[in-house]
């Protein structure tokens, strides 16, 4: 085989290797974009979800503040002040409650955008090392071409004697 088809070889497979880690880190960027998508949906959910709890739990306090007042108009004791104290308590940590549902819910929805942010990180970096695989594989086709091609060729022995101090000699 002629050393130009030994060099052209040579850097092909280089540059071939180079586009296959483009691919894959094209790939991979493809992939974390598709679980940052899947997060983005899950904290929408999990908002929903939460705010429908606190609808929920917001419906029970009135429930149960009703009932609570009700039966302090039965015992004729509806417009004391301990009575109207203690419903304000009351409604304040019903209040709470609901509010730390909200709390909850955010945390979460929150954790899961952080989490696809990451994700949209790890495909911007993927698909970078990628480039640079490639970008870098074009270099070292050439160089690996450039070296297979004077591996081949005869070993210029008479340089070694002018510069024997250089190798050796």
């Amino acid at each position: 085989m002629s050393a130009g088809v030994m060099g052209g070889l040579a850097a092909a497979q280089t540059v071939i290797g180079g586009y296959q880690a483009y691919r894959q880190g094209k790939a991979q960027a493809e992939a974390y974009n598709a679980n940052a998508d899947i997060l983005r949906r899950n904290a929408r959910q999990v908002r929903l979800e939460g705010a429908r709890n606190e609808d929920i739990q917001r419906a029970e306090n009135r429930q149960q503040l009703a009932e609570t007042r009700a039966l302090m108009s039965e015992m004729g004791v509806a417009d004391s002040a301990t009575t109207i104290g203690a419903l304000a308590q009351n409604a304040a940590n019903a209040e709470q409650n609901a509010l730390n549902i909200r709390y909850q819910t955010e945390t979460a929805a929150r954790n899961y955008m952080q989490q696809a942010s990451d994700m949209n990180f790890y495909a911007r970096q993927a698909k970078k090392q990628g480039k640079n695989a490639f970008r870098m594989s074009l270099l070292s086709g050439a160089a690996n071409g450039v070296a297979a091609y004077r591996a081949s060729q005869p070993v210029d022995t008479e340089g070694q004697k002018e510069f024997s101090w250089l190798f050796g000699g």
